[in-house]
């Protein structure tokens, strides 16, 4: 009896042990087994793989656990086609020896799906990737040396869109060519000579610094308003000449903001022909200032108004100018103010020089900025301003610098609107900027347009040679309120390059040398667990020859 029971337990141990091997054994590997390292994507895929890492975990790459479904293998210079039509990632592989150098491309060409390439080594290691530096947004893998001999995998990716694709392998290097760009100066200014005069409406206008109106007196004993702001210790003038048939006289009065008037003139006192002139006259408080315009003895007509800071108030376009050519000009009446031209580059330095060929006549010169696009702290855009330095009436700045490429305007006035009368105008160079540097040559090595989400790390591979120059940028999408960061890290996962706000903006870019052969990785995360969509550029710099 005792032997049969112990036969039992036996029996049943057997039993135990066999059950046990069974829970321990390996299940069926799926049709990705061959590359150990892989997992297949449980769910269809929203995004292509990316490989991400949440901000603070130490900076080495994770290798990615998304690889997809093996379609099939790549066979050099065949075109092969593929259909996304469950968003899901597609493998292919290619067998390769070390040393050999490997394009790959991927193109749409139904559908609307977003090309995207992903290579991985036989070990499993993430080695480039691209977005669109393809053909019309296509994702392309150029030139991509390979560091092992083995069984290469590429995922493609639509990116969560479906369509068909085309995919391509080529072995051996395929022909680049930088891209050599010299800074270009900017497109000179057309300036008008004869501008068109906008139309004044009485009382409803507000004169502005040098900028002329046509109005008209076009009943007996009618009274025209303007307005104009001024500030205290600042000097004005104002003036109103006769247009069309010239049978209006014209009278101004200028009212204070307490409503006294503080200066008068009209075509009989003025000593301008037959404007009415108020010139240089002092502001003594800052105010808005009223203009009153009426017609002498009743006379009606056409006029021009204009109001200026300073002893001028209507300015005379006289046109392109250049270097060591003599200009000949005439201040016909007081409070005309001539204006040239010239283009300059940032950093040339000219000489100006102004002379008076009529015995009565003072001219006041001034160079100056044409317009407000280029930054500047001056008042009126004036840089330098002279009077009698030249000698006797003459005017001359000696030197001045153009701070900035793009149109500058020497201004010739009388001093003190007090004198009208013929100039010599000539200007030369001290010292031409020289030549802007020519930017370095460009090849595109890929190209990632993405969303970063809060507090992570996103990762891009590329194969980089020792001594080779590059490009990194990354520009947040507008409005997404990212504030990009990226940095470089090298074959070892150390950081060896960071940037964040570059050239003035949020964006970063930034340059470096790579030190050694073998696998980079550019980092991108948002500034301070900002998110949001991103483009990221990587490219080869070459030197201008």
């Amino acid at each position: 009896m005792l032997k049969r029971i112990l036969a039992l337990l036996a029996a049943l141990l057997v039993a135990l042990l066999a059950a046990c091997d069974n829970l321990n054994a390996p299940a069926q590997l799926p049709t990705l087994a061959v590359f150990p390292t892989a997992t297949l994507t449980p769910v269809p895929s929203a995004a292509p793989v990316v490989v991400t890492q949440v901000v603070g975990i130490p900076t080495p790459t994770p290798p990615p656990t998304d690889v997809g479904v093996l379609i099939g293998t790549l066979v050099e210079g065949q075109v092969q086609g593929g259909l996304f039509d469950d968003g899901r990632i597609q493998v292919y592989t290619f067998e390769a020896r070390a040393g050999q150098m490997v394009s790959i491309s991927m193109a749409r060409v139904s559908g609307t799906l977003d090309p995207y390439l992903l290579l991985i080594s036989p070990s499993g290691e993430p080695l480039a990737v691209d977005d669109n530096n393809g053909v019309d947004g296509g994702a392309l893998l150029r030139n991509i040396p390979l560091p092992v001999s083995g069984v290469y995998r590429v995922q493609a990716s639509g990116k969560g869109f479906t369509g068909g694709y085309s995919i391509q392998l080529l072995f051996n290097p395929q022909p680049v060519t930088p891209v050599f760009s010299t800074p270009a100066p900017a497109a000179p200014q057309v300036e008008v000579l004869t501008p068109t005069l906008a139309t004044a409406v009485s009382g409803r206008n507000r004169l502005e610094d040098h900028v002329p109106l046509l109005g008209s007196i076009s009943r007996a004993g009618d009274i025209d308003i303007f307005s104009f702001f001024a500030a205290a210790g600042e000097r004005i003038s104002v003036g109103v000449s006769p247009a069309g048939d010239g049978a209006l006289r014209p009278n101004i009065d200028i009212i204070g903001p307490d409503g006294e008037v503080i200066a008068s003139a009209n075509a009989d006192n003025s000593a301008a022909g037959d404007d009415a002139l108020v010139a240089n006259v002092p502001i003594r408080s800052t105010a808005v200032y009223s203009v009153y315009i009426t017609g002498l003895e009743n006379t009606m007509g056409d006029y021009v108004v204009s109001y200026g800071r300073g002893v001028s108030r209507e300015d005379v376009q006289q046109g392109r100018t250049i270097a060591d050519q003599a200009f000949v000009g005439t201040i016909p009446r007081r409070g005309l103010r001539h204006v040239w031209s010239l283009y300059l580059n940032a950093g040339d330095i000219i000489a100006v020089a102004v002379t008076p060929d009529d015995e009565s006549f003072d001219p006041v010169l001034e160079f100056a900025l044409a317009n407000d696009d280029t930054p500047d702290d001056t008042t009126d855009n004036v840089i330098a301003r002279d009077d009698n330095s030249g000698g006797a009436r003459a005017a001359l700045i000696a030197q001045v610098s153009a701070p900035a490429s793009g149109l500058y305007h020497i201004r010739i006035t009388a001093a003190g609107a007090a004198s009208v009368g013929a100039y010599t105008m000539i200007w030369r160079y001290i010292n031409a900027a020289p030549t802007a540097t020519p930017l370095p040559g460009v090849v595109a090595i890929f190209s990632i347009a993405e969303t970063v989400p809060p507090n992570t790390y996103l990762f891009y591979p590329f194969q980089g040679q020792a001594g080779v120059e590059m490009q990194i940028r990354v520009v947040g999408q507008a409005g997404s309120g990212l504030d990009p960061v990226v940095a470089v890290l090298d074959p070892a996962g150390q950081v060896i390059a960071e940037a964040d706000d570059s050239d003035g903006t949020l964006n970063p870019r930034l340059t470096l040398t790579l030190p050694e052969n073998g696998t980079f990785t550019v980092r991108v995360a948002g500034y301070s667990g900002s998110s949001g969509g991103f483009t990221l550029t990587v490219e080869r710099l070459f030197p201008a020859s």
